[in-house]
């Protein structure tokens, strides 16, 4: 069995590792050969690397004919062997390949809809003025505490 697993959007956003995503990969190792699909295959294996996902079957970017569109790269795949499944975080692309007949699945996790609950996100991050005048707070209150 084949799986074709798109970087962006599974695995990663934004070069912020997606946990589930990567959970989700490592699971369908153990039983089945994983094809990763990115847009540079340098990047993609330094960020792999980087993130411990050492086992990679196959790292597939640019392919003759259609370069790094993801929808090229899933046609090349298929006719080099075939392909059981898709795993994609874009509707638009999977309405495409099933279209073409081939068997999607949709990865969405709802953390990504709101933005401030992105990894990527500046919102909620506190400033380095916020992080050390709440340590002192809590030292000044531990000092304070009658329990000690």
């Amino acid at each position: 069995m084949a799986v074709l697993v798109y970087l962006d959007g599974i695995l990663a956003k934004n070069h912020v590792p997606i946990s589930e995503g990567m959970r989700l990969v490592r699971t369908l190792q153990q039983t089945m050969a994983v094809v990763i699909l990115c847009h540079d295959k340098d990047k993609a294996t330094h960020w792999l690397k980087s993130n411990n996902m050492l086992k990679v079957d196959n790292l597939i970017a640019e392919v003759p004919a259609g370069g790094v569109d993801p929808f090229r790269q899933a046609e090349w795949c298929r006719a080099q062997g075939p392909i059981d499944y898709v795993i994609t975080s874009d509707p638009t692309l999977s309405a495409k390949l099933l279209e073409h007949g081939f068997r999607v699945m949709l990865f969405l996790d709802p953390v990504y809809i709101d933005h401030k609950f992105r990894p990527d996100s500046i919102e909620g991050r506190k400033s380095w003025t916020d992080i050390t005048n709440e340590l002192n707070k809590q030292a000044d209150m531990y000092l304070e505490d009658e329990r000690k």
